[in-house]
This record gives C-alpha cells, sequence and structure tokens, in this order.
C-alpha cells in the first residue's frame, strides 16, 4: 500500500489548477424555464455538453459555446417524454444519448435531439440501481444496490445487464438503509464511491474510509493507497448540531412541517473522508473533499450517494497511489467529470440557481 503525508510531488510552479471556460445556461426570457435540479452531465471531446435537467424532465444540449442546441422530452407519458423521475444521462461510442427514467425504463434520442425509441429496464433481481457510468471500454456499469449487498454489474447499451462485476464491503451490517427497524434516519453513511478507469478497472473507496483501491476489469484488487488527511473522526457536538441544522432545511424544503420534522429521530454518523473519485488527465486519480456540513446540499443528506456532499477541493494523485497536491476548482461542483483537460459539474449559487460549467485544466 502506498502511505502519503500531507506533501505532494507539485511545487508551486508545477501544480495543475482550473479555470472556468464556459456556463451553460437555458435561454432566458419570460416563457423560458431555468434548471431545476440537474441530476447529471455528459461533457463531450468538442467542449459541449449535454445536461439532464431532472425536475424539469428534459434533456438539453449545448454546444462548447454554450449555446443551446436543443431541448427535449418533458413531462407527460407521449414519445419523448418522462413520467417518472430521471436518474442517468449517457452518451454512447455510437452518439446516442441514453436517459434512464426510475428503474424501468430505457429513451434514446439522437446527439441531434431525435427521438429514437424506449425500451424496458427488467433487472432480474429486486432491489434499486442507483448509478450508471459510461465505462471507457464502451460499456455501461451500474452500481446496484439492496439492504443486504451493494455492487457493480455490468450493462450493455441497450439496457440489459451481463455480469455482476465486483461488490463493496462494508464495516456497518446495513451502510446504505437510510432507516433501521425503528425508523431512525441516518446522515453520512458509509457509501460507495466508484469510478471507472481507461485501464480498463476501477477506483473504489468508502465515503468514511481511509484508503482508495485500484481494480481490474474484474473488480480484483491491484493497489491501494492512503494519505493523512483521510483520517477518520468522531462526531463532535458542533458538527452534529450543524448536520442536524442542515437536514431541518431539506425538511422544510420538501414541505413537512417544522413540528413534525422535529419528531423524526435523527442520527449523525462519523463525518466523512471522501465524497467523489473521478480520473483525471495523465491517468491521475482526483478524490473531493468533503465540505463542511453547512455548505452542503440538504437534499443529498442521508441519500444513497455522497454527491452533493463535497466541497471544491480535490486530491490528485498518480496511477501507482502517489500523492501529486491539491486543486481548488473556482466553486464547488456536483455531477463532475473530467473529458481530457475539461472537469464538468452543476455548480449552485446560495439562493440554490445552478448553472452547469466547463472548466478548463492547466497543466504545469
Amino acid at each position: 500500500m502506498v502511505v502519503n503525508d500531507d506533501a505532494g510531488s507539485w511545487s508551486t510552479a508545477t501544480a495543475w489548477t482550473a479555470v472556468e471556460e464556459t456556463t451553460f445556461l437555458p435561454p432566458s426570457g419570460p416563457e423560458a424555464d431555468g434548471f431545476a435540479r440537474v441530476v447529471d452531465v455528459a461533457g463531450l471531446a468538442d467542449g459541449g455538453v449535454v445536461v439532464l435537467d431532472g425536475a424539469n424532465r428534459r434533456v438539453l444540449s449545448f454546444d462548447a459555446s454554450g449555446a443551446q442546441e436543443f431541448a427535449v422530452g418533458g413531462p407527460g407519458e407521449g414519445p419523448g417524454e418522462f413520467g417518472v423521475a430521471l436518474f442517468d444521462l449517457v452518451v454512447t461510442p455510437d452518439a446516442r444519448i441514453l436517459v434512464r427514467e426510475g428503474d424501468s425504463r430505457l429513451t434514446s434520442f439522437t446527439l441531434e435531439g431525435v427521438l429514437l425509441g424506449t425500451s424496458a429496464l427488467t433487472p432480474d433481481v429486486p432491489g434499486t440501481l442507483v448509478k450508471w457510468k459510461r465505462h471507457p471500454d464502451d460499456s455501461i456499469v451500474g452500481r446496484f444496490w439492496t439492504p443486504s449487498s451493494d455492487q457493480l454489474f455490468d450493462y450493455s447499451f441497450d439496457g440489459e445487464r451481463v455480469r455482476p462485476v465486483l461488490k463493496f464491503s462494508y464495516t456497518s451490517p446495513e451502510p446504505t438503509h437510510t432507516r433501521d427497524g425503528l425508523g431512525i434516519t441516518y446522515l453520512f453513511l458509509p457509501v460507495p464511491l466508484w469510478t471507472p478507469l481507461r485501464s480498463g478497472g476501477f477506483a473504489i473507496a468508502n465515503a468514511q474510509g481511509t484508503s482508495v483501491t485500484v481494480t481490474d476489469r474484474d473488480g480484483t484488487p491491484l493497489r491501494r493507497f492512503t494519505y493523512s488527511g483521510w483520517q477518520p473522526s468522531e462526531a463532535t457536538e458542533a458538527f452534529e448540531a450543524s448536520a442536524r441544522e442542515v437536514w431541518a432545511q431539506r425538511q422544510k424544503a420538501r414541505g413537512v412541517p417544522e413540528a413534525l420534522a422535529a419528531q423524526i429521530p435523527v442520527e449523525v454518523g462519523a463525518p466523512l473522508t471522501m465524497t467523489a473519485l473521478m480520473e483525471g488527465p495523465e491517468s491521475t486519480l482526483w478524490v473531493q473533499r468533503p465540505a463542511a456540513p453547512a455548505q452542503m446540499r440538504p437534499e443529498s443528506l442521508g441519500d444513497l450517494v455522497a454527491n452533493g456532499l463535497g466541497s471544491n477541493e480535490w486530491d490528485v494523485f498518480t496511477s501507482d497511489g502517489e500523492r501529486l497536491g491539491l486543486v481548488r476548482l473556482p466553486t464547488t461542483l456536483h455531477s463532475a467529470e473530467i473529458v481530457g483537460e475539461m472537469i464538468f459539474g452543476v455548480a449552485e449559487d446560495d439562493m440554490g440557481l445552478q448553472r452547469v460549467v466547463r472548466y478548463r485544466i492547466s497543466l504545469q
């Protein structure tokens, strides 16, 4: 195992930086709708981006300059419309946009916004399909969760599940289950973090863990690295109070009466040590640091994923696990991904208004 202390190999002169290059927003106007709970983005090699606008139930495409090219979908049951919540967006090698609607339906469009069709997703075991990601080997990998297991599966681009890849391990018997038999809501769960790698394997970690493991395509561990900044800690009184305040904001936003929200039992887990993984230029591994509770997105607390709980700071490591240093993005992003030397993701202001951005990584 590679053990890293606080120091990295970057100097002030060689450290990478990131600057904002383009903002992507729907056209403004009296009849226009802004973004409403963007749930996923897919950056394109030419600098454009495809956006899954969850609450508006639509797909938008923008060119590299930030101009909107099309918007398709919308609430409804007609062709190309979406009747339930949207979860994932994948752009396939043959230039199709795949949109996962709930656990049951897959809708595809061309990159020009033309509807290709809708097909059923029929998992052969009970559980919840939490997240899809495109693997660089041109397949889809999905995280499939039940209260007793949490694992990755290979999927074909037509939505059929092919085979299990790896199973996550935890120290808690039901780490991603938000309620136990007593109906207690848990905040800060040891949820899995994972990202496909261009080498063919995966990088995996635990949001409350102290190391990152690199595996091959079949999930066999190849190497592991740790960093002194990931030392676990107990929740302090101030940390718990701040977390509970953010949770109260989430209940208020959902319209739960304050008196009723106060009666919901809440248990605050240990602070998170990391909140996201992604692969960057030169096969580097980027690990997102958690935000302070007051800066976390309230709607992300208690979820099966840590998206929305991170800060703008990312520790960067070589493919061998040696720490290079820290990259501070201009603002915190969720649903972030790196394409080439570009970072795409969703930024949110203090009023909760969202915009999709593209940052350029400067390699010194």
